[in-house]
């Protein structure tokens, strides 16, 4: 097999691990995060670990969302940028009836995974239509996420809210343990060595 046919099924044994999620699949160690505390008209939003661009807060609830919310308009994107490496993302969302699509992307800016959330996936709520959109990409990690609409791009908008994430779980390297076990047993001959010495 050569390197690029391995480098390959690595590929597609790594993307194979993302997975759409939903709100309840997030456990109690999430983070959760609102717009409340965020001035009207900001265009830039970092709390914690989060970088948010590409909209506007405004002070506007829609449907399930409560303001103040974050707002694109337009044709434009939405875009997380993570400081830390995440494990799962999503957020609530209401569209100007058009689908809304979440991609997350790795460090190298190479696409993990994306899911669209159709209109006819998405629920009616105060004039709009609603939904939830997350990826969990289990040990791979995340360190961006793009939120785009399709259709008219002078019509289109989406809201976001209520977004969630876990922390990536940063796997030991396989050879750790090895070496830990080689280190222990350099100690126990060291002292072994030092008690026969001193016996003499």
């Amino acid at each position: 097999m050569g390197i690029a046919a391995a480098i390959g099924l690595l590929m597609t044994g790594a993307i194979s691990e993302a997975a759409v999620a939903d709100r309840s699949d997030f456990g109690p160690s999430a983070t959760e995060f609102g717009f409340d505390g965020f001035a009207v008209g900001t265009t830039t939003v970092n709390p914690g670990i989060l970088t948010i661009t590409g909209g506007t807060v405004q002070d506007i609830a829609r449907g399930s969302l409560i303001a103040p919310t974050y707002l694109e308009i337009g044709s434009g994107n939405i875009e997380i940028a993570f400081s830390s490496a995440v494990s799962s993302f999503g957020l609530d969302f209401n569209s100007r009836n058009t689908s809304v699509a979440l991609s997350v992307f790795d460090a190298l800016d190479t696409l993990i995974e994306s899911v669209t959330i159709g209109v006819a996936d998405q629920v009616a709520c105060g004039g709009f239509l609603c939904g939830f959109a997350g990826l969990d990409v289990g040990s791979l990690s995340i360190a961006k996420a793009i939120i785009s609409t399709g259709g008219d791009p002078t019509l289109d908008n989406v809201f976001v809210d209520n977004l969630i994430y876990d922390m990536a779980v940063v796997p030991l390297p396989a050879g750790l343990g090895l070496l830990m076990t080689g280190l222990g047993g350099l100690v126990l001959v060291r002292r072994r060595g030092q008690s026969e010495g001193s016996l003499t």
